[in-house]
């Protein structure tokens, strides 16, 4: 009986000091402190100029954040686009996550050739800030015949 009260103090005890050294971790403090933009703001995306061949994709980036040069990924008719051009000067940089990489930051644009007959392309893109909060891949889908007529 005294056993079994002594334990549930020692758990009540327990858990009231980790929830207490929780609740005033510096660490922790500072990290809620830190509000992030969301992807969409962070990355702003655009179709800046579109014809009846090509349409360029931008990506307008705000401070301190950056894109990954191979994170760019575009399908259309559920194949890989692999001939599109970047436009652009990446920076090097040893990421926590992917080693050396190439990235953007500021700006980026991919100018993109259409074949008549794709309906949608889908666009897909992973980026971070350099504060250490990175986001997952990003994908929008582009329905071209709202953006293009052939």
């Amino acid at each position: 009986m005294v056993t079994e009260s002594l334990a549930k103090l020692f758990l009540f005890l327990s858990i009231y000091f980790v929830s207490l050294s929780i609740s005033s971790n510096p660490f922790l403090e500072e990290l809620e402190s830190k509000t992030f933009p969301t992807a969409d703001e962070a990355f702003i995306f655009e179709i800046s100029e579109k014809n009846e061949d090509s349409m360029i994709l931008t990506w307008s980036l705000k401070e301190n954040c950056f894109l990954y040069k191979e994170k760019f990924k575009l399908i259309a008719e559920g194949k890989e686009i692999s001939s599109f051009q970047i436009i652009g000067e990446p920076n090097k940089i040893n990421d926590v996550y992917f080693g050396e990489v190439d990235v953007y930051f500021d700006s980026v644009s991919i100018i993109l050739s259409l074949n008549e007959g794709e309906k949608e392309i889908d666009v897909s893109y992973q980026g971070c800030n350099e504060k250490g909060f990175c986001y997952p891949p990003i994908e929008k889908k582009l329905l071209l015949d709202k953006y293009v007529k052939f």
